[in-house]
């Protein structure tokens, strides 16, 4: 893909046959590869692109009626001028990662295969805390649930040692 960057002071632009090869020559001038990034970059002002076109271009304008219009126009005679750059090198494909799985699969800890009952009538945590959420599945349950229906309810295991360790769930084998 054709990388320009654009010199704001003296209008020239320069092609590179790669975006890294144009990032690498520094400077911090703006750098484009497509229309629409020479048309949203906040480095290049119309007037730039009305300078670029007229040194591109054989019939020169005094102004673009739009700021999509200059840049449709100004990338049109980029791309008709640059015809002759060299085809970027191919770059080596990388193979897909695959995302391990960490840990151990959820609803298998400590509490596995536990019955879980609430202890309290009135949810005590915080009112929409993550805590409140996790104490809430529990809630209106007189019979409990399964550790590994409370995790797959959306249930956090901190959670449910927090209000273990203040007598507000007990745990059933």
């Amino acid at each position: 893909m054709t990388a320009f960057r654009l010199n704001t002071e003296t209008n020239k632009v320069q092609a590179f046959a790669t975006l890294r090869e144009a990032e690498s020559q520094g400077n911090s001038l703006p750098i484009f590869t497509t229309e629409s990034e020479l048309f949203t970059h906040d480095g290049i002002e119309l007037k730039h692109m009305v300078a670029l076109y007229n040194s591109l271009a054989d019939k020169e304008v005094k102004r673009f009626s739009d700021r999509a219009a200059g840049a449709k126009r100004t990338w049109a005679a980029l791309v008709t001028a640059h015809k002759e750059l060299p085809a970027p090198k191919p770059e080596k494909e990388k193979a897909p990662k695959i995302a391990k799985e960490k840990g151990r699969p959820k609803g298998t800890g400590e509490f596995a295969g536990k019955t879980l009952v609430a202890l309290k009538e009135v949810n005590p945590r915080q009112f929409n805390t993550w805590g409140w959420k996790s104490y809430e599945i529990l809630r209106g349950k007189p019979d409990g649930l399964t550790y590994a229906d409370y995790i797959a309810a959306g249930g956090r295991n901190n959670d449910l040692r927090w209000d273990i360790e203040r007598k507000r769930i007990k745990v059933i084998d």
